[in-house]
């Protein structure tokens, strides 16, 4: 260690020679260089930097309702029927006009044609050939197969375009979200806890065989194994871009429907993120964390705007980023959550009557789950 000394106003390092006085002050240098690449998050090489901090923050008001200027609500009717029902929407697909909605807390995937009316419904627990033990996620190809991931058996269940069942696969890793690409192949989120060859990246690509192709972005070494906070893993707009995001990571990634990775983007907080000291151990650091900005639940850009949830001191905040405006609209105040965007839509789940736009007559969405679908600039 060095030892100091104050003479006058000045402070000097001791030493007995010039050899001495430089080989410790490489010393210093080293240690302010490690110090400093484990506080502040290092720009990678080729991310697109969102400069965060520089961001006026607005609250949408009345005003900003261009963004739901073309917009309509879809009350889902269950008919009555429970085999319909769900306590809750975790994410939302809309494909060849079905939109397929996971309700991940009663272990199903319920089906609903462009009207809001069920179509069919996959709810097949078990220890069977056709069965699963829990839906992580699920996608679905081109074709119209469902795909089904079964983090827990490490496998995925494949169901045809009305569910019938066609296969069941086992996949080399443990894997908490799955997204189709265009030739048949997949992408695989890695679990924190998986203990494959691939356990130190976070995502796989797999051919139609779901053998690995290739493996992208090396983990964190920060990363709290223990603890998970909600997750979308990926979205996509069934065209050809496909986001991924890995909560309290600052970095989100953009894959093309090739599965190849196209570019890094870098949400730069500030003296707002977390400190890396306060990753590895979240429940203890809660408190810390809590005064701190990252993102949650999936991000998305489009047309110079990112969508995406954040939380901000405790608490959860939909926001959209406007690039361009350099402008935060916090959406926090309205009952809506972001779960998709498909195409040049993106889909919210309505979850109360505070909304950017005025309901239909006799539109119900206290006693029937609603989706507010607006399309974008």
């Amino acid at each position: 260690m060095l030892s100091f000394e104050r003479e006058g106003s000045d402070i000097f390092p001791k030493y007995s020679n010039c050899a001495e006085f430089m080989k410790r002050l490489l010393f210093f240098a080293v240690f302010c260089a490690l110090f400093y690449s484990c506080s502040v998050n290092i720009n990678k090489s080729g991310d697109i930097k969102i400069d965060y901090r520089s961001f006026s923050v607005k609250t949408f008001e009345s005003s900003d309702s261009s963004l739901f200027k073309k917009s309509e609500i879809l009350a889902l009717d269950s008919r009555g029927s429970r085999d319909y029902m769900f306590a809750d929407v975790d994410k939302i697909l809309f494909r060849n006009g079905l939109y397929y909605i996971l309700d991940t807390g009663r272990k199903k995937l319920v089906v609903f044609d462009s009207g809001g009316q069920p179509v069919f419904q996959l709810n097949k627990v078990g220890r069977g050939p056709e069965e699963y033990s829990h839906i992580t996620d699920f996608a679905v190809g081109d074709d119209g197969n469902i795909w089904i991931l079964d983090t827990r058996n490490k496998a995925v269940l494949n169901f045809d375009s009305s569910g019938r069942f066609l296969s069941k696969n086992r996949i080399r890793v443990t894997a908490e979200a799955i997204d189709c690409l265009e030739d048949g192949g997949f992408l695989f989120a890695v679990a924190p806890w998986d203990d494959s060859e691939y356990k130190n990246r976070l995502v796989v690509k797999c051919d139609s065989s779901f053998i690995v192709q290739e493996s992208f972005i090396d983990r964190s070494e920060y990363e709290d194994t223990s603890f998970e906070f909600p997750c979308l893993g990926f979205l996509d707009n069934g065209k050809d871009r496909i986001f991924y995001l890995k909560p309290m990571d600052d970095h989100f990634y953009l894959f093309d429907r090739t599965g190849n990775l196209k570019s890094g983007y870098l949400f730069d907080f500030g003296s707002g993120r977390v400190p890396d000291a306060c990753r590895n151990d979240i429940e203890r650091n809660l408190s810390r964390i809590n005064q701190c900005v990252f993102p949650v639940l999936g991000a998305y850009v489009s047309n110079n705007k990112v969508f995406t949830m954040l939380r901000d001191n405790g608490k959860y905040k939909e926001v959209v980023l406007d690039l361009k405006k350099r402008q935060v609209l916090d959406l926090s105040g309205l009952d809506i959550r972001l779960l998709a965007v498909n195409g040049s839509k993106a889909f919210f789940l309505i979850t109360g009557g505070n909304l950017p736009v005025s309901l239909p007559a006799g539109t119900d969405v206290v006693n029937h789950q609603a989706i507010l679908i607006c399309e974008l600039d």
